[in-house]
């Protein structure tokens, strides 16, 4: 039986114990780093392992990172299309609008012609 799923849990945990071990490594001083040391049975080779097994993983991950691409997500070319004909139905708003406003003026003006007219011919 293939015992590899139940050794990835330990290794994980391992794995944090390690890094919190390297944290506080780290943040002591010669003599805590020292006790430190006795208490885990460790050496310096040790945590100069961890330590470059923590910079390759994060520059592993770094170099993994998604490049910026110039292509755009599906959800970018929705969202530019959507505002396009935004764009456009605004256009048509303010036309329509200006016809309307167009068109009541030459209502306006063509009754103001028409009542001049009348008052003309009343005065023949």
């Amino acid at each position: 039986m293939n015992q590899s799923h139940l050794l990835n849990p330990l290794i994980v945990i391992l794995q944090k114990k390690n890094f919190s071990l390297l944290e506080n490594y780290l943040k002591a001083d010669d003599q805590g780093k020292a006790k430190l040391l006795r208490k885990y049975g460790l050496y310096d080779s040790d945590i100069k392992r961890w330590r470059d097994q923590v910079k390759n993983a994060s520059l592993e991950v770094l170099g993994k990172r998604k490049q910026r691409s110039d292509k755009k997500s599906e959800d970018q070319i929705e969202i530019e299309r959507l505002q396009q004909e935004l764009q456009e139905q605004e256009k048509t708003t303010a036309k329509l609008s200006t016809l309307l406003v167009l068109q009541k003026n030459f209502r306006y003006a063509k009754k103001e012609r028409l009542n001049l007219n009348i008052e003309e011919k009343k005065s023949y």
